[in-house]
């Protein structure tokens, strides 16, 4: 399930209640192919996405899987993460298995990914200043996860054009969880303006885009 919001030129004055370096193109996959990325996933060096080691992680790795150091590196680091939440649950007999685990491991695992991948966020004449996806996603999640009923998933950063005085202003898509009740609050208004305002005070950045896009509505989250 999926839903989406949009919304433009947020004011960061309300009360609180580009791109980077374009991504390789996948090694011998082709449109067909379940590890053919989609719009906007997270690449590694070799062009497949990470989520399609997650899903052969319970299985052999395919032939690509075996001959590439990218795929192999983030295999063994997936069967870490994953060990280690087995042996959490394993430690709390009673701690019932949240949807969002295998969220937060892919989460981290994103992260990771982001950092090769930087976003210009200002240009002069004679100076340009890089940020890394990771920190930006770090805090948009932080605050996502402070409003009660959401958990964060997804945050996708990009800058289109600079501005006159040099700026780059982001362009953020954030998808989340979200509980039946907080659906028909207004989560949304008071989290856009809560994003911008975080990103400002924190990092001395400006959000000029956050598109809301809701993965999944769950009473466990």
């Amino acid at each position: 399930m999926a839903m989406s919001s949009q919304h433009q030129d947020v004011d960061p004055e309300r009360q609180r209640s580009g791109t980077g370096p374009a991504a390789p193109e996948p090694h011998g996959v082709g449109p067909s192919d379940p590890a053919a990325p989609d719009e906007g996933e997270e690449l590694l060096g070799c062009g497949r996405p990470i989520d399609s080691i997650w899903a052969t992680l319970d299985g052999p790795p395919d032939e690509h899987q075996r001959s590439c150091e990218y795929c192999t590196q983030a295999r063994h680091s997936l069967q870490s993460l994953a060990a280690l939440t087995d042996a959490a649950r394993a430690e709390e007999q009673e701690l019932a298995p949240a949807p969002s685990i295998r969220s937060r491991v892919m989460g981290f695992a994103r992260m990771h990914v982001r950092r090769s991948h930087p976003v210009l966020a200002f240009r002069t004449d004679s100076s340009e200043l890089f940020v890394s996806q990771a920190a930006v996603a770090a805090r948009v999640r932080r605050t996502v996860d402070s409003f009660p009923g959401l958990t964060a998933r997804r945050c996708r950063v990009s800058t289109e054009q600079t501005l006159p005085d040099g700026e780059r202003p982001l362009h953020l898509r954030v998808s989340m969880n979200i509980s039946p009740e907080s659906v028909y609050t207004s989560y949304d208004r008071n989290l856009r303006t809560a994003i911008v305002e975080d990103l400002r005070d924190e990092l001395g950045l400006t959000a000029q885009t956050v598109d809301l896009e809701i993965e999944d509505i769950n009473d466990r989250v």
